[in-house]
């Protein structure tokens, strides 16, 4: 069976308090990330890469070993974001047989979601006509 690996990234943003968030991200094993100016909040964000579970399916919460459903995820992840923050997730992947699977999330603090996938371009070619094909084998 194909092995699936992905990377995983998100925009910066605001977060409550960021010892919290510094835990969430251990809990699932994401790399913290901060960008820092002078006279401007400090903003927060993650990356994984290789990992074998997804956006499109569930995160592996590291220190009970459980697949956690990635709403569930995104649902916790939204409640450390500042009010007005939106973060932006994104994420490309792929396995063995050279298919390539991406979804990009945009998630606000009140849980609210806007998703696009990869695999929406398909429909967007149809409109500029002509023939395409899958970019798969």
């Amino acid at each position: 069976m194909p092995q699936y690996a992905s990377t995983i990234r998100t925009s910066y943003f605001r977060v409550r308090t960021a010892h919290a968030f510094e835990t969430f991200c251990e809990r699932f094993g994401l790399s913290v990330i901060k960008k820092t100016s002078p006279g401007a909040p400090n903003l927060h964000g993650f990356i994984v890469a290789g990992s074998e579970h997804s956006l499109m399916t569930s995160f592996y919460e590291e220190k009970t070993g459980d697949d956690i459903e990635a709403d569930v995820f995104l649902d916790d992840l939204s409640k450390h974001l500042c009010p007005g923050w939106t973060a932006i997730i994104m994420e490309v992947g792929g396995d063995d047989t050279s298919v390539l699977k991406g979804r990009a999330v945009a998630l606000n603090d009140e849980g609210e979601t806007k998703t696009t996938d990869l695999r929406d371009i398909y429909e967007l070619a149809k409109e500029l006509g002509g023939t395409s094909t899958a970019c798969e084998d």
